[in-house]
């Protein structure tokens, strides 16, 4: 599919934070010059999607594209993440 230059879309993303689902099966598609609002009630999430738009935070499961290119998380965050993980499993014991 051809995007135009500037879109942003997010396609059933996922993203807990611990036992909480921030969001679940979201679709959005937000294109160039276009002004987008969001709004909700607190927790309902948009601070969540404001995050993985600029690449703060990393949905569980789904897609982030901008201009149709799949945004990747770079491994060294990956790594550090994966780390992280280890830690917070080792200190649980």
């Amino acid at each position: 599919m051809a995007y135009p230059r500037g879109v942003f879309e997010l396609s059933q993303l996922r993203i807990s934070h611990g036992r909480v689902v921030a969001l679940d099966g979201i679709d959005l598609r937000i294109g160039r010059g276009r002004t987008t609002a969001l709004i909700g009630p607190s927790g309902a999430g948009k601070s969540s999607v404001l995050r993985m738009l600029v690449g703060l935070d990393w949905p569980d499961c789904g897609e982030v594209r901008f201009d149709g290119e799949r945004l990747e998380r770079p491994s060294l965050c990956g790594d550090l993440d994966q780390s992280i993980d280890i830690l917070r499993t080792n200190r649980r014991r």
